[in-house]
């Protein structure tokens, strides 16, 4: 039995399900759970569409904004919350009362640190000290 997040991208808004595949076969339990993320699928549709989507590497059952369901691996779903963060914040620093040379470089320290993250992460090639370092370096540089 595997742990699945099940998630609506288009309200932001997840549920964990559980995943049995036996014998080419795929069952879900906690797929009632389905009726609180507001989904575009009618409801008599999502089991068969996440059944014929769901495999051993799946992490995640995503209806993106299109309304289409699909299946993704970790690094699929860390990339999309990875962007989706991104954005988010980039969107704060636009509100900021700063020139916009002074926001490009802050979106800049921002990218920084999402690249350290992932080479951390996906390639295991950074440590925590390496990645805070290089995030003082770059706030360092506001103190000019």
């Amino acid at each position: 039995m595997s742990q699945i997040i099940l998630y609506n991208e288009k309200i932001d808004k997840m549920a964990f399900i559980q995943a049995d595949i036996a014998d080419g076969k795929i069952s879900f339990t906690g797929l009632e759970q389905a009726a609180d993320l507001d989904f575009a699928t009618p409801a008599d549709q999502i089991e068969p569409t996440l059944a014929a989507l769901t495999t051993a590497d799946t992490f995640t059952l995503n209806e993106g904004l299109d309304g289409k369901f699909k299946s993704m691996t970790y690094g699929e779903w860390e990339a999309l919350r990875c962007a989706q963060a991104s954005a988010g914040i980039k969107a704060k620093v636009d509100e900021l009362a700063v020139s916009d040379e002074t926001k490009a470089e802050i979106k800049g320290f921002f990218d920084s640190f999402t690249e350290s993250m992932t080479i951390k992460y996906i390639q295991g090639k950074r440590s925590w000290g390496q990645i805070y370092g290089e995030l003082f370096e770059d706030f360092s540089k506001l103190a000019k």
